[in-house]
């Protein structure tokens, strides 16, 4: 399948999914053809003109089995259209106590939704910046097929 063959298909899986529930506002990903790379900075942007309805964002991993963890460290940043920098330092579980991938999905592929700012107001309106590093101690990480974020309107 072409590359944008697989963005098509993800978009609408990811709005098949949540068609049902909440309202989809933005998702992107970016895939990793060999490794995501110590200093691999992922970038994403999405706007905002709502100041009022609380929105979910998720992060979302997918991961296959050359994925040598249990745990996947996150260095995200947020920008906001202002100016303002909010930095988190994430771990997420990728696996359990005996290995078993968690996420969803058939095969050797599994993908993660990972909560990262939930119910929350984004109060400004304008382009928002996601900018994600990996944090594993390992300059070439393998197993991390790609990365995105979804934003949605909280049902909470």
């Amino acid at each position: 399948m072409l590359r944008a063959d697989k963005r098509i298909l993800f978009y609408l899986l990811v709005s098949g999914f949540f068609s049902c529930g909440k309202a989809l506002e933005s998702a992107a990903d970016r895939r990793f053809t060999t490794a995501w790379y110590k200093g691999d900075t992922v970038d994403f942007t999405f706007e905002n003109r709502d100041t009022t309805q609380a929105k979910d964002l998720y992060l979302v991993v997918r991961n296959d089995d050359a994925y040598p963890f249990r745990n996947l460290y996150l260095f995200v940043t947020l920008h906001t259209p202002s100016g303002g920098i909010l930095s988190d330092t994430l771990e997420y579980l990728m696996a359990d106590i005996r290995g078993n991938w968690l996420g969803t999905g058939i095969g050797a592929e599994k993908e993660n939704m990972l909560a990262y700012r939930l119910n929350r107001v984004f109060g400004e309106t304008g382009t928002y910046h996601l900018r994600i590093t990996q944090g594993m101690r390992c300059d070439s990480l393998r197993g991390i097929t790609s990365l995105g974020y979804l934003l949605e309107a909280s049902k909470r």
